[in-house]
């Protein structure tokens, strides 16, 4: 058995064949490698912009529903506690400081 011309033809045929497949294997591979990493970059992105958004409407969320304080309502409760004397205060309440009979003063600065 012996090679002719056109048998060692069909043979590098072949085997050109099989190295351009292989060629074309690892770089549909790459292609696919690449695509994915692509692919979980977008998804990283759309997900720190889904939390930004979302930090965004809660702020704003929370920035509408602040509530002022009720300065008139403040007011009228020092009014009635100056009312009482000057030993009430907005920290002692309308009974005013008391100190303990036989003890150390229990105000400040004394």
């Amino acid at each position: 058995m012996g090679f002719t011309g056109s048998g060692l033809l069909y043979g590098l045929v072949a085997l050109t064949g099989t190295a351009v497949s292989a060629y074309q294997g690892q770089q549909q591979q790459r292609a696919q490698k690449d695509a994915a990493n692509r692919q979980a970059t977008a998804q990283k992105q759309a997900e720190t912009a889904a939390q930004r958004q979302q930090k965004q409407a809660a702020e704003a969320y929370a920035a509408a529903n602040r509530k002022a304080p009720d300065v008139a309502d403040i007011l009228a409760s020092e009014q009635e506690l100056s009312r009482l004397g000057s030993a009430s205060t907005m920290l002692t309440g309308p009974q005013g400081v008391k100190r303990n009979q036989g003890g150390p003063a229990q105000l400040l600065g004394d």
